[in-house]
């Protein structure tokens, strides 16, 4: 089965910030240890996490209908992916809110990255990440998030999208052992000086 997530929202107006009413899980802030955690065997060792993610970037930088002039690797937006796809992987989940209730705004704004004001502050919001659950393939996931027209919007940056100038990308295989798929996590988002 290949999936695709939700795609992100662009904001309709700025929600109130509300309180968080629960610990942060220890998944979203451990280390990672990339690219394979567990298992064993052939495709475990031919499971490039860090050449998918890089590929995958290139893609979505070169794509003929992408509308930003420029899209910048971030590496602190690059390690909040890499948790986020880890902890998928860990507590087997594919959504962007996570079993604590924690979308992905919330967990950059908790790494250290200053989103504008203007971005959803609930602890659901999405205004920036892409997932898709598929082949460990990065063209196979490009194909599969233009395919999609919420997360064409974000990953090619049109409309509020088009605004968004930093971008990590994060790729794990997914919890069965031996794997069969891979979790590709893409943040894209605009960060405030």
């Amino acid at each position: 089965m290949t999936a695709l997530a939700n795609g992100p929202t662009p904001p309709t107006a700025a929600p109130a910030a509300q309180p968080r009413r629960y610990v942060q899980s220890e998944y979203a802030t451990a280390t990672v240890l990339l690219p394979f955690v567990g298992g064993g065997g052939p495709e475990a060792a031919a499971f490039d996490a860090f050449g998918l993610a890089v590929e995958l970037c290139a893609l979505i930088r070169a794509h003929a209908q992408q509308r930003r002039e420029h899209l910048a690797w971030d590496s602190t937006v690059a390690r909040i992916a890499e948790r986020r796809a880890a902890d998928m992987r860990l507590r087997q989940y594919i959504a962007h809110v996570d079993p604590d209730g924690a979308g992905p705004n919330w967990h950059l704004r908790y790494g250290g990255v200053r989103l504008p004001d203007y971005y959803d502050k609930s602890d659901a919001g999405n205004n920036v990440e892409s997932i898709r659950l598929g082949p460990p393939n990065a063209a196979d996931a490009m194909a599969a998030l233009i395919a999609s027209p919420a997360h064409a919007d974000h990953v090619l940056g049109r409309g509020f999208f088009g605004g968004q100038t930093h971008i990590g990308v994060a790729v794990v295989p997914d919890w069965n052992v031996p794997f069969v798929q891979a979790i590709f996590v893409v943040l894209i988002c605009h960060v405030e000086d």
